[in-house]
């Protein structure tokens, strides 16, 4: 069969409707107010903001907290939420930022770690998990970053 009989072939549907009167649609009544009302056991969805968050259990109290859900782990390691103490919650003075800037990232995110207080074990939880988990956690914890009150970057020139 040539391109051009196959062309025609599965064209032929669509022109042999068109000789039938095209493709025919009824025009639509419009829906009656039973139609458009919601069945009796239809319960909305409440808003987002009402759905309570899940509680996840952690060490540090009534700080407020980063909480990662890893996606992918090492085999035998826990896709539990690993929990942080919210970046913003770490007393970070110019010293402690003069300090950091000596360091490679990978060094100074341990670092912030043990600022934190957090314990070893959920750190080992951390520093453990694939590398793309290891750099989506630590993107997602250091996005709140603040810069000291008081101080900010040198104006331009």
């Amino acid at each position: 069969m040539t391109v051009a009989a196959s062309k025609r072939k599965g064209a032929a549907p669509r022109q042999a409707a068109a000789k039938k009167g095209g493709a025919s649609q009824d025009a639509l009544a419009p829906a009656g107010e039973a139609e458009l009302s919601a069945p009796e056991e239809f319960v909305p969805t409440p808003p987002v903001a009402a759905i309570p968050k899940p509680q996840v259990e952690h060490p540090y109290g009534d700080v407020p907290v980063y909480v990662f859900y890893p996606k992918n782990v090492r085999d035998g390691d826990s896709v539990d939420p690993i929990v942080f103490p919210h970046i913003t919650t770490i007393n970070a003075d110019v010293e402690f930022f003069w300090e950091m800037d000596q360091l490679d990232p990978m060094h100074q995110s341990f670092r912030y770690m043990q600022k934190a207080n957090v314990p070893k074990d959920i750190q080992r939880r951390v520093v453990r998990l694939p590398d793309t988990e290891l750099a989506r956690f630590i993107q997602g914890w250091f996005m709140g970053v603040v810069t000291p009150q008081g101080v900010s970057p040198p104006g331009e020139s």
